[in-house]
């Protein structure tokens, strides 16, 4: 059967259209190469386009700083592809401890190079009068914004036709091969071949790399979203928490969109996930103890995402496999949106000279 398909050849091949795999496939065509990419869904819809779109160098780990601020410059060149708004972040605290934990997470980048600071009390209800007493503490952020994530489809589509880059949307691939030189990806009508493949498909990659006799510490999070209706309080920033346990992005239309380390269930390889409800609840009923304006507001909307992480998240994973010539492996990490286009700079200089700068 493989033998039957229509091969197409390529010097590369991005499996998963996301923002790593779309930016990274964008650079290898600018320098020239013949670039195909494939994702299981649409170009930039899977994670990347259902998170929140905030940007902001208020949760990264400290060994992440300098990829964020480089890659949030580079977000600014994108700006008006994805409506950037320049926002500050306010990130929260509802303990004394997570006081602390804030405290010493504001010096720590701010020593980084960060713009960031504590704000008085008096300072946050002067920027922002809608949070509660529930805050304990707050700090704020002014490296950093939001964009609208499902902009991002549209943008590297025309991007991929400007350049060249053949794309193959809800396409999955079904087998991957290591040839004697390059690799052969087969598609349910038709077959890849490329000398080079660049791995950015998050939650899907141990199965192909697993068709090799790889095995690789990638899991899947099911991350829960939600969208609350309109009001008349218009938020001037963005805001998350400490511990990552709460995100909120007034959108365009005035809605809100909510989110944070709420989990729901679901298997990457069968579908979307299904929301936890008990997860959803907790989301929202901390939304609104940061900003009570929220309760009694309608939820229009909750979806899932499917996010990979490796290990415990705190690092990227990029590269290329030893002993497999031409794989590269691009997943991110906690928080990584903003790094993202740096990142995947750093993978097409890594795959066109073997090293970076």
């Amino acid at each position: 059967l493989t033998n039957e398909l229509e091969t197409s050849k390529f010097d590369v091949l991005v499996v998963g259209g996301g923002i790593l795999g779309s930016c990274a496939a964008l650079e290898l065509a600018r320098a020239g190469k013949k670039v195909a990419v494939v994702d299981r869904r649409e170009i930039f819809g899977g994670a990347s386009s259902s998170q929140l779109g905030q940007l902001s160098l208020s949760q990264q780990p400290l060994a992440m700083i300098e990829a964020s601020l480089k890659g949030l410059a580079l977000w600014r060149d994108m700006g008006t592809n994805f409506e950037l708004r320049a926002l500050p972040c306010i990130t929260t605290a509802f303990t004394e401890q997570e006081e602390t934990w804030l405290d010493e997470r504001v010096r720590a980048r701010a020593a980084a190079g960060v713009k960031t600071q504590m704000l008085s009390r008096a300072e946050l209800q002067d920027l922002a009068p809608e949070f509660s007493a529930g805050v304990v503490a707050a700090a704020r952020t002014d490296d950093a914004g939001a964009i609208y994530a499902s902009r991002g489809g549209t943008y590297f589509r025309h991007s991929f036709r400007d350049w060249g880059v053949q794309y193959f949307e809800r396409s999955s691939v079904d087998h991957l091969e290591h040839l004697n030189k390059g690799y052969r990806a087969q598609l349910k009508s038709q077959a890849i071949e490329a000398e080079q493949v660049l791995l950015a498909n998050g939650a899907w990659m141990p199965k192909l790399l697993g068709e090799l006799g790889l095995r690789i510490d990638v899991s899947s999070l099911v991350r829960t979203y939600a969208f609350v209706e309109r009001s008349p309080v218009s938020l001037g920033y963005t805001l998350d928490h400490v511990l990552r346990r709460l995100s909120l992005v007034q959108e365009s239309n005035g809605t809100y969109s909510i989110g944070g380390s709420w989990m729901s269930k679901g298997d990457p390889h069968e579908d979307r996930g299904k929301v936890d409800l008990s997860s959803l609840i907790s989301n929202i009923r901390l939304a609104a103890h940061a900003q009570p304006f929220l309760d009694g507001l309608r939820l229009t909307r909750s979806w899932t995402t499917y996010e990979g992480q490796v290990g415990d998240g705190s690092a990227p994973m990029l590269g290329e496999v030893p002993g497999y010539p031409g794989l590269f492996l691009a997943q991110g990490c906690a928080e990584s949106l903003t790094a993202a286009p740096h990142l995947a700079l750093l993978m097409a200089q890594l795959m066109q000279v073997g090293s970076t700068t």
